[in-house]
């Protein structure tokens, strides 16, 4: 991929900010009821950086990446676009950071196709 670390959060950023939006209802679940379906941004969001957390636990360069961030908190609301936002602004190396961009990229992109965005 030829797109930048910075740029490609950049752009997942706006794109779960436009999809979470779209298809959540403020603490109410899932808006779209699709499937009868009920899911809250923070249940799917925690499911989403639990799993970058277990994929990536064991790479040294993601463990020393986290603990260089200030004020990340693995469990805290709103943590996807965190994570996009400490990546863009200051990204693991280009590999890793590339790595874990495609993983939530794919991961949006299949909760927007279940949820109809």
């Amino acid at each position: 991929m030829k797109i930048s670390p910075s740029t490609y959060a950049t752009q997942l950023y706006g794109k779960w900010a436009r999809i979470s939006r779209l298809h959540i209802g403020l603490g109410q679940g899932c808006i779209c009821n699709k499937n009868s379906v009920t899911l809250e941004v923070n249940d799917f969001e925690q499911d989403i950086s639990q799993y970058i957390l277990n994929k990536y636990s064991h790479n040294e360069h993601f463990n020393k990446w986290i603990v260089e961030q200030e004020n990340l908190s693995l469990n805290a609301n709103g943590i996807i676009l965190e994570i996009l936002k400490k990546i863009a602004i200051s990204p693991p190396s280009k590999k890793l950071a590339i790595e874990i961009l495609e993983d939530i990229d794919q991961t949006i992109s299949s909760f927007e196709r279940v949820h109809g965005g």
